[in-house]
């Protein structure tokens, strides 16, 4: 990665920051167990000069990419994948009312590209 990008530190609390919000939705959207992990992987192509985050899940040692996002800096490729769960999950919270239990993956990417509730 652009080491001058992760050299300022209230950026890369910044980037934690974020991950640690994406990690909370996911958990109602798509999911919990003790098999289950989830974090978000910031990458930099040097080439084109972009970064890239990536939402992964891990379940018994295989890794699926759940979203993905790009931009020209690593808290802006973030944020652009906190966002789009954030919706995401207000949209389940109008399915569900306070005191109803919600199990397993609440929903998925449909064909029209975007995430729809089961």
């Amino acid at each position: 990665l652009s080491s001058t990008v992760f050299a300022n530190l209230s950026k890369v609390k910044h980037v934690n920051n974020l991950k640690t919000i994406a990690t909370s939705n996911c958990r109602l959207l798509y999911g919990t167990d003790r098999n289950r992990f989830y974090d978000t992987v910031i990458s930099y192509d040097e080439d084109q000069s972009i970064y890239g985050a990536y939402l992964v899940c891990t379940v018994d040692g295989a890794t699926k990419a759940l979203r993905h996002e790009l931009a020209d800096d690593p808290t802006k490729a973030a944020q652009m994948i906190v966002n789009g769960l954030v919706k995401d999950t207000a949209l389940l919270f109008t399915k569900y009312a306070v005191g109803d239990r919600m199990r397993g993956q609440q929903g998925e990417r449909g064909d029209k590209g975007y995430f729809e509730l089961y």
